[in-house]
């Protein structure tokens, strides 16, 4: 074989030159939106499944955690504390909702923090 020819046989190397392409990304990871509460009505979260409503818990408490969320943590909280709020949840799906937020709970106030604690709670259990 001569130099600069590509060999088809399986098994055996090529001599010829190797040729690489590189990608190269040139734009930036968007950061994500903020988390605004001003538009999210109780009753659609209420009116979610388990799962997403699991799924909705989690955005918002990372929201909530890296200072994305809008208006407050108040709004937040009134949706956390609303009795419905576990209603047509599973046991396994409450205990990780509840953790989630418990380990979130720095976030809250002391007597919001108090509430989430308490056995008045709806996920307390």
């Amino acid at each position: 074989m001569g130099r600069g020819k590509i060999c088809t046989t399986p098994g055996k190397m090529s001599t010829g030159p190797i040729i690489t392409a590189r990608r190269t990304h040139t734009h930036k990871p968007e950061e994500p939106p903020d988390f605004d509460l001003h538009h999210v009505d109780v009753k659609e979260i209420l009116s979610k499944e388990s799962s997403e409503r699991l799924k909705w818990l989690s955005a918002a408490l990372r929201a909530a955690a890296e200072d994305r969320i809008k208006p407050s943590l108040t709004a937040l909280f009134d949706i956390l504390a609303h009795r419905k709020f576990s209603e047509n949840i599973g046991t396994k799906t409450g205990r990780r909702m509840r953790r989630e937020i418990l380990d979130h709970s720095d976030l809250f106030s002391s007597k919001q923090r108090k509430h989430l604690l308490s056995s008045q709670w709806c996920l307390s259990q």
